[in-house]
């Protein structure tokens, strides 16, 4: 395998402005607070991303860290070596745009989520050596992975010509000047990000209407929507289960407490 490369991280932590169904079904104030095979949801991935050799610097994206420092298991990861406690603004986009026009971090930088719970070194890798070398990439699983291993998975699947995939939410940056103009509406993206073609159509009508006639599979999609702003946007596919398997609903719960259990890596 070739040389995994360093890379700086961002972690999205925060909450939407609506009540999150989860945190409501478990009786706690945020999502990141939900119980997950005896942990606090957000401890997973921080656990994973702060222990990655080649991560150098972690910043954790909250709108209020008050409540998550309070909670013993959450506390020492937080306050790492390696951690940065950022605080977000009205926005997603404005809040990573912040940051990637600060010198808090240094290119390359990964985007990972609070609820990839399932995140380990092997999916890490694995996207890391797919996605570098791009300005921008965004890791994916092809429907076919993840029916082999989970058939009755329930996933949001996006179909173009040769598949359907779903977002594993990871993200990787290689030029961070140059993502203002994709940031400038991925606030828009982000609430259509459970509408399939509608992420699609954000990038422009000759785009949707490509990917609603099929012509193009994922990675050319992906391709095209970067070349409107100036980018070398790639697929990242990544051929493990469980990379697109976060903790949106009570169901996915269900099932990731399932695969932990029966997956010592995942410990107690």
């Amino acid at each position: 395998m070739e040389m995994i490369p360093q890379f700086d991280a961002i972690l999205l932590a925060g909450s939407r402005p609506e009540i999150d169904p989860l945190a409501h079904a478990a009786n706690v104030s945020l999502k990141s607070l939900v119980m997950v095979h005896g942990r606090p949801m957000l401890s997973w991935p921080l656990r994973h991303i702060l222990s990655h050799p080649q991560c150098r610097k972690l910043c954790i994206l909250a709108q209020d860290f008050r409540e998550l420092l309070q909670h013993p298991q959450l506390k020492p990861l937080l306050t790492h070596p390696k951690a940065q406690m950022c605080i977000s603004n009205d926005g997603i986009s404005s809040s990573i745009a912040d940051i990637l026009n600060g010198s808090q971090l240094s290119s390359p930088i990964l985007i990972l989520t609070g609820d990839n719970v399932l995140i380990n070194d092997m999916i890490l890798d694995e996207f890391l050596q797919s996605a570098k070398g791009n300005d921008l990439a965004v890791g994916m699983v092809e429907k076919r992975t993840m029916m082999a291993k989970y058939p009755d998975a329930k996933r949001t699947w996006i179909k173009l010509r040769g598949g359907a995939w779903s977002g594993a939410n990871l993200f990787w940056i290689e030029k961070p000047a140059a993502m203002q103009p994709l940031l400038s509406f991925w606030q828009d993206v982000e609430q259509k990000r459970k509408k399939g073609l509608a992420i699609i159509a954000a990038f422009g009508p000759f785009l949707m209407i490509g990917a609603a006639a099929r012509f193009w599979t994922m990675g050319q999609a992906i391709a095209k929507a970067g070349r409107r702003f100036g980018l070398r946007a790639a697929l990242a596919p990544i051929n493990i289960a469980e990379a697109c398997i976060d903790v949106d609903k009570p169901a996915d719960l269900i099932q990731v407490e399932a695969i932990m259990a029966s997956d010592r890596q995942y410990g107690p």
